[in-house]
């Protein structure tokens, strides 16, 4: 989900289906290719609405249940 995660409206439903989809041991990415810094600061430079990456608990709360392991990435060069 590269750069598009605030524009989805039902996000626990929109997950559970990619995760359907996954192969065994795939993996589900939830990104921007700015990163998380740029989005915060688009968030606080206009007056349109700009939803955040996801934090770790929002990631806890709809990935976990789905069996999903979470891994917050700060460094983009890493993934």
């Amino acid at each position: 989900m590269n750069a598009m995660y605030g524009n989805i409206a039902g996000k626990p439903r929109a997950c559970r289906n990619a995760t359907r989809m996954l192969r065994r041991l795939g993996r589900l990415v939830v990104s921007h290719p700015e990163g998380r810094a740029f989005v915060d600061r688009l968030r606080d430079a206009t007056d349109l609405f700009v939803e955040s990456l996801p934090t770790r608990q929002e990631c806890d709360t709809i990935l976990v249940p789905l069996g999903l392991d979470v891994t917050i990435e700060t460094n983009q060069n890493s993934i």
